[in-house]
């Protein structure tokens, strides 16, 4: 089933595919990707058996609870800047959320959007190549919506929330629908004709207001220091005494605020 743009709904630029339990939506998407679906495609499910986030980890998505959704975009980015994709598509949650919901969230780089410090959503960017060619991107998006953590893992309880626990509202099934066409509308605004350094220029100071900064953090090396900034170029920006290291990996640890 595809969505149906009504008339007081901004049409969105290719269709959003409503299914029920799948794989993964972001396989689904890279896979339509490949077979040459359009700019804009988007895919949104109702549940996932193999959901994943940032390095392969397992994204909890059990079915009717939550939104999962993939978008399909055809971007001429070089696909060292396919990671700055995750801080727009991070600054586009942020304004749906606001505009729809009266929620405000924060943004935690790179790809994390927050209430307080639970996780309330997630975002996973991966690009498709052939060759040496980049044939576009996919944008996955898990956004925890009803019931509270208490129905996840044990080890993810304190840890995550949801738009019920956090706005005191649970979401039909309407409503799931319309704030994914709302951020798939969103997100392909921001991109379109765009080159990557032009998107995150546009976005840094939106990107900056959300975001947790500044913070404690440990390196991978173990050296300590305070998350402050985004570059130019979208790295982490951290002072370590009198200078300042921009850092790509994900993998450094946020240490608990004071």
């Amino acid at each position: 089933m595809s969505r149906a743009d009504s008339s007081d709904e901004k049409p969105l630029p290719a269709p959003m595919h409503i299914l029920g339990l799948v794989t993964s939506t972001n396989d689904l998407a890279k896979e339509a990707l490949s077979r040459g679906a359009s700019h804009g495609e988007s895919f949104l499910a109702s549940g996932q058996t193999m959901g994943r986030g940032r390095t392969g980890k397992r994204w909890h998505s059990p079915l009717e609870q939550h939104l999962y959704l993939s978008l399909v975009l055809k971007l001429d980015w070089p696909i060292v800047q396919i990671a700055q994709l995750t801080l727009a598509a991070g600054v586009a949650v942020a304004q749906v959320l606001r505009d729809l919901h009266g929620l405000e969230v924060k943004l935690k780089w790179p790809n994390d959007v927050q209430v307080g410090d639970r996780k309330l959503a997630g975002i996973l960017c991966e690009g498709v190549i052939r060759g040496e060619e980049l044939v576009g991107a996919v944008v996955g998006l898990g956004l925890n919506l009803n019931g509270d953590a208490s129905a996840f893992p044990e080890p993810l309880r304190p840890l995550v929330t949801t738009m019920e626990a956090s706005t005191g509202q649970s979401l039909s099934e309407a409503q799931r629908v319309a704030l994914a066409a709302a951020f798939v509308e969103r997100l392909v605004t921001l991109v379109d004709g765009q080159s990557a350094d032009s998107v995150l220029s546009a976005i840094r100071r939106d990107w900056r207001s959300w975001c947790n900064l500044p913070r404690r953090v440990r390196l991978p090396d173990g050296r300590e220091g305070d998350a402050v900034a985004i570059d130019e170029q979208g790295r982490l920006v951290v002072a370590m005494g009198v200078s300042t290291e921009a850092v790509e990996s994900a993998t450094l640890e946020w240490l608990p605020s004071a």
